[in-house]
């Protein structure tokens, strides 16, 4: 999981399941876009804003990633 959404989580007293109730998604699909098995950027985008966080910093390799795709 990404170390940073897990600090995140535990820091709101927040679980997966929680975080996908609030973003209205089934919990599995939460897990394989935190988990990176999908990019999902809308649902990555939302997690971001939900919690104040630009989303360079919170999907680090990602962004890190597509700057040198680009």
């Amino acid at each position: 999981m990404n170390k940073k959404l897990k600090k995140l989580l535990i820091d709101r007293n927040m679980t997966v399941t929680s975080l996908a109730k609030e973003m209205g998604i089934n919990r599995s699909w939460l897990s394989l876009i935190i988990n990176g098995h999908f990019k999902a950027y809308h649902i990555r985008i939302k997690i971001s804003r939900l919690f104040n966080v630009p989303y360079e910093e919170l999907w680090e390799c990602d962004s890190d990633n597509e700057r040198q795709a680009a």
